[in-house]
């Protein structure tokens, strides 16, 4: 449930001269990738910066041989939110649960209701009243991953083993609580009318083939129009996205000054005028993609 509830959470830099922060002309993103190199402005080693795809199909999720040489490279991990927190799960579980006099089933009409009992009884094999003390964001992170007709495999869980091998500590750039605290700012009718276009809507589902479509061809700049494309989420896109990359600026720039870091969050966070690889050049860092 952790894999997919990232799912939906759907991806710096001061020039210095003589001790003063100089204005940084924009620099146009020259090509596309999901890996990306973090150099210059005082950096003695570079740090590298990866655009994840939260949940994949197995056959899907492969790491590029420069991929793999840029995280050997570095000496730490960081992902979204620190997904070896040993109480991760257990506060996660608890986040997810409303007091006494929530129902889940309200938030619904009576025939919606009916469409999603019977599409989660189909789907999950579970009745979907037992997750009537939860909040959507729990139920639909569920549907989501019933959703694949495939085995999956979540980027994040592999960078953490490969992590874990090399003997690099993982860290967050979010904790977990800000993450929920994100979800829990739209409200819940949003989120269960979301629910029913996922569950009903054929466009919300072509739409996520074509996203995966884009990722594994490591076009981050067409994967960012496709999700310009869901407007439900996309109402959120200053919350979602926005100010979430604004937030990680100065925690990528003060890690990258400690060491070399291999920085991983979800591929939608890296493009756009708002995107952390512009932020990362507009404060006078080098951000060049590898391929």
């Amino acid at each position: 449930m952790t894999k997919s509830i990232l799912c939906l959470l759907f991806f710096t830099g001061v020039c210095l001269l003589s001790g003063q922060a100089q204005p940084v002309k924009k620099a146009p993103v020259p090509k596309t990738s999901l890996l990306w190199k973090i150099s210059s402005n005082g950096l003695t080693q570079p740090s590298y910066l990866y655009g994840t795809f939260h949940i994949l199909c197995k056959e899907d999720l492969s790491f590029s041989p420069a991929a793999l040489a840029a995280f050997k490279a570095t000496k730490t991990l960081y992902l979204e939110i620190d997904m070896d927190d040993p109480q991760l799960l257990f506060k996660m579980g608890q986040s997810m649960m409303m007091p006494e006099g929530y129902s889940f089933k309200q938030l619904f009409k009576a025939a919606d209701y009916a469409i999603l009992e019977k599409y989660c009884k189909d789907s999950t094999g579970m009745d979907i009243s037992v997750f009537d003390k939860m909040k959507p964001l729990a139920v639909m992170s569920l549907l989501i991953q019933q959703s694949f007709s495939c085995k999956t495999a979540s980027c994040e869980a592999a960078l953490m083993q490969m992590a874990k091998q090399q003997q690099k500590s993982i860290k967050g750039l979010e904790a977990l609580e800000d993450q929920i605290r994100l979800f829990d700012s739209i409200p819940d009718t949003e989120e269960a009318a979301i629910i029913m276009k996922m569950i009903t809507e054929k466009d919300s589902r072509v739409l996520n083939r074509k996203m995966v479509a884009a990722y594994k061809q490591q076009d981050i700049n067409k994967l960012y129009e496709y999700m310009l494309q869901a407007p439900d989420w996309m109402q959120f896109k200053d919350a979602l996205l926005d100010r979430r990359n604004s937030n990680w600026i100065p925690v990528i720039t003060a890690q990258a000054k400690r060491k070399p870091t291999f920085f991983a969050c979800g591929a939608g966070h890296l493009p756009g005028e708002k995107g952390v690889i512009r932020l990362l050049q507009e404060q006078g860092y080098k951000v060049e993609p590898i391929r």
